[in-house]
């Protein structure tokens, strides 16, 4: 392990990645016969995982597991394992205090946990926290606070939980009002500046009539001419790179060695991804994310070989996090680019659509 973290690697990921699988390699060793060995055991995974944490921060700053992967499987491994709940809940707090608070999702990870391991008491008091946080769905979690009280509560938490995601969904509306106000504000204030401007410019070319002159109109410039005598547009990237809007840009002497992902669930992570694609050899992963960080449920791979393409696409419908994961061919040209339905949707001009035939009998 020491010498596989002295060589060089380009990216955070794949340090992470390579911490983790060692980290799994000895979770597969944990002897449940002798005690005294697995407890001893049990301490080498938390170091390993304690020193992987402080490497990544060291070396990578919070950029270095900005999702608490390792965290994450850490507190499942305490509660399945140990059954320490208190220190489950200890690193759930710091995961939470590392900015993931405001999604929704971390949440209902955190509740699961509870409710599989924990008890009811601090079910209730994780719900309650989760309604009270500004989080990107507040329904998401009052629905389920709602669920489990139909299950496991009596009828006082049941109004008690109603009444409380009420309140807050009052709250949320009110915000949503706020806010639509103060565009519709900012929205009126640019309309006026426009007309104002496009007022001074009529302004201004009336003037120039009255007085005689004629303006000649810029001459639009070729595009290919522009293209060549810019040395920006000459400029290519070497890795994979995304637009504001999620787009695949170009990919110099890759698109042969990548591939297009999709139909993944927003919680799955590239490790997850990756993982799935081990079997074909080194790979990297890039989920396109919004501006919240939250996946959009595709992605793109980028293989060391052409040849590992074709294997690639044999995983198409693989399932990942119990949600098929379609593979396609990475094609950048949106010229030479195919249709990824399975059926034709060019116009078929050889076919007669008839519509309200009436056949008589003979």
């Amino acid at each position: 392990m020491e010498k596989a973290i002295s060589s060089w690697f380009s990216s955070s990921a794949e340090y992470r990645s390579l911490y983790l699988s060692y980290i799994f390699y000895l979770r597969r060793r944990l002897n449940n016969e002798n005690a005294e060995t697995k407890l001893k055991q049990i301490q080498d995974i938390r170091l390993m995982l304690e020193q992987a944490q402080k490497f990544l921060l060291e070396s990578f700053g919070h950029s270095g597991d900005p999702n608490c992967e390792l965290l994450l499987w850490w507190t499942d491994f305490e509660a399945i394992i140990t059954g320490d709940m208190e220190r489950v809940r200890t690193m759930w707090n710091e995961i939470l205090s590392a900015g993931l608070n405001q999604y929704s999702s971390y949440w209902m990870k955190y509740i699961n946990v509870e409710i599989q391991f924990g008890d009811q008491k601090h079910v209730r008091k994780i719900f309650a926290r989760a309604l009270m946080t500004n989080t990107d769905s507040p329904e998401t979690i009052g629905s389920e606070w709602i669920r489990y009280e139909t299950l496991y509560g009596d009828l006082n938490s049941l109004l008690n939980c109603k009444e409380k995601y009420k309140i807050k969904m009052k709250q949320v509306q009110e915000i949503q009002d706020k806010e639509q106000k103060t565009d519709n504000k900012m929205g009126n204030k640019e309309k006026e500046a426009k007309k104002r401007k496009w007022n001074e410019t009529e302004q201004i070319s009336n003037n120039d009539k009255s007085n005689g002159n004629f303006k000649v109109p810029f001459a639009k410039k070729d595009v290919g001419q522009e293209s060549e005598a810019s040395p920006i547009k000459k400029l290519r990237t070497t890795e994979i790179n995304l637009d504001k809007g999620g787009r695949h840009m170009e990919i110099e002497g890759k698109e042969y060695r990548s591939v297009f992902v999709s139909n993944l669930d927003f919680a799955v992570t590239e490790l997850e991804v990756k993982d799935a694609l081990s079997s074909i050899g080194h790979c990297e992963v890039l989920l396109v994310r919004d501006f919240k960080g939250r996946s959009k449920g595709f992605g793109y791979v980028l293989f060391e070989k052409p040849e590992m393409v074709p294997e690639a696409l044999k995983k198409d419908r693989e399932l990942v996090n119990n949600r098929p994961m379609f593979v396609s061919k990475c094609e950048p040209d949106k010229q030479s680019r195919e249709s990824g339905l399975r059926f034709p949707t060019k116009l078929e001009k050889n076919k007669l659509f008839v519509k309200e035939n009436i056949f008589k009998p003979y």
